[in-house]
């Protein structure tokens, strides 16, 4: 019983140093991919912090006040263009409209001529 006792022994001793190996090969593995991981997030800091200098920079050019001015002045400007826009675009589509009134009443008497003519009514 001893020497059977023993037998089992070894054999889960054979066992756990083959699941410690496969353990230490997972670690080292973990080793690596976190230094991968520190290099990368070194990077996004470096990225963070470049986006963190842009918007500063942006907060400034739109705390200034003169760049207020230009956009407000420029929105202005673009509202007076469309209303001078829009009634040119109403003046050209009621022109549009009577041509195309005018067109169709000549059309009808034309045909209504021929109808006549072609049907001996005149």
């Amino acid at each position: 019983m001893a020497a059977e006792l023993e037998g089992q022994v070894e054999e889960r001793s054979a066992k756990l140093e083959s699941d410690v190996a496969h353990i230490q090969s997972d670690v080292m593995d973990l080793k690596v991919d976190m230094r991968e991981l520190r290099k990368a997030v070194g990077d996004v800091n470096g990225t963070v912090a470049g986006l963190r200098e842009e918007m500063r920079e942006i907060r400034i050019s739109i705390a200034n006040m003169s760049t207020r001015e230009e956009m407000n002045t420029s929105i202005a400007n673009l509202r007076e263009e469309m209303h001078k826009s829009f009634a040119d675009l109403r003046l050209e589509m009621t022109r549009t409209l009577l041509s195309n009134r005018i067109w169709m009443l000549v059309l009808t008497g034309t045909i209504l001529g021929v109808m006549a003519h072609g049907f001996k009514w005149l």
